[in-house]
Order: structure tokens, then C-alpha cells, then sequence
């Protein structure tokens, strides 16, 4: 009887610690994401009494530098596009463009960017590709 109570104690003890793993899993995602949110709130008070347009697109750009740079650091990398060729694993050509010069299937463009999760496809690139002429 006690090993059983002993061994339905800690069912119930992992069951816990599995909910608590759970519930704060994401911990130090938010914990890093939250400076960037910091940044975009300046950047809104600023914006609005913002008379040199210059400084607020560096504010800005500065911005999407500290998230990129938090992407990459847990991991996600954007797919590359623009030159390469397409790759139904990696891209969703959502358009074409007809060309007697490119290779066929050659990537024109990006229209949407596509991610990877430590090399997981998240979403594949929305892109635009070549359809040679014949």
C-alpha cells in the first residue's frame, strides 16, 4: 500500500512540475522580448512630438536591428529568396513573371519573408518566380 501511495505521489508531483514546466515556458522569451516592447513604446511617445523625420526612421531601424538580432538568437532564421531558386520546401511562389533572359524558377522576388526555427520551416517565403519563355 505505501509504494503504491509513494508511486501516486509522484505521478501527481511529475503531472505538477510538467503544468508548471507549461505555464512558464516561455519565462525568458517574454523576459527578452520585453526590452523591444520598451523601445516601441519610446519610439510611440517620441513619433508623435517627432519633428525630425530622420532620427525617428533610426529609431526605428534601430528597432528591427534588436529584433532581428533576438530572432536569431532563439533561433529563427529567415529563408533567403531573392536570386535563389525555388524550392517547394522552403517557398510559395505566389506569383510569376515571364522572362526569356532567367532561368526558370529562379526567385525574382520576396513578397513575404519566410522563417525557420532552428532549422524547422515555421512559414515558407511567399515569392515571386521566373516562368521562362519559350
Amino acid at each position: 500500500m505505501r509504494a503504491a501511495a509513494e508511486f501516486e505521489n509522484a505521478r501527481k508531483r511529475m503531472e505538477k512540475d510538467k503544468s508548471d514546466f507549461i505555464k512558464f515556458a516561455n519565462d525568458a522569451f517574454v523576459t527578452d522580448f520585453l526590452p523591444i516592447i520598451d523601445s516601441l513604446e519610446m519610439s510611440e511617445k517620441y513619433i508623435k512630438e517627432a519633428k525630425d523625420f530622420k532620427a525617428v526612421r533610426e529609431g526605428v531601424d534601430m528597432i528591427h536591428l534588436q529584433i532581428q538580432k533576438f530572432l536569431k538568437d532563439i533561433g529563427v532564421e529567415r529563408i533567403k529568396t531573392a536570386g535563389e531558386r525555388f524550392d517547394p520546401h522552403l517557398h510559395e511562389a505566389v506569383e510569376t513573371e515571364e522572362s526569356k533572359d532567367m532561368a526558370d524558377g529562379l526567385i525574382v522576388s520576396e513578397l513575404k519573408p519566410g522563417y525557420k526555427l532552428n532549422g524547422r520551416l515555421l512559414r515558407p517565403a511567399s515569392v515571386r518566380i521566373v516562368k521562362r519563355q519559350v
